[in-house]
């Protein structure tokens, strides 16, 4: 069965949601665009940061995804790691972190 592009990024983006590292790099080998952006203007970056996975974000990394791009609201993949780094009892979770450095480090 052949895919459209939509399906492919959408397919992409429900990996992500779900953590599915093994999907993530496969739908990435069959030609899953690290660019397409949802409704919000996400990338499967922001997507992953938001999802708190950085095995996830590790992978599109190294595939060549950006940490640069805003969404629509102005945040970049870094900022909303951070948002939604389930703050708890004054710190953000280890994930959080984990993926913020690993952003900022792709950054330099």
């Amino acid at each position: 069965m052949t895919r459209t592009k939509e399906e492919k990024d959408s397919a992409l983006r429900d990996a992500i949601v779900r953590r599915d590292a093994v999907r993530v790099q496969a739908l990435l080998s069959e030609g899953a665009d690290l660019k397409t952006l949802d409704d919000e203007g996400k990338t499967p970056l922001m997507v992953a940061a938001k999802a708190g996975a950085p095995e996830i974000v590790e992978i599109l990394l190294r595939a060549g995804a950006d940490p640069t791009p805003k969404d629509k609201l102005g945040y970049t993949a870094e900022m909303i790691a951070y948002w939604y780094g389930e703050y708890r009892m004054g710190a953000y979770t280890a994930e959080s972190f984990q993926i913020v450095e690993m952003l900022r480090r792709m950054e330099r």
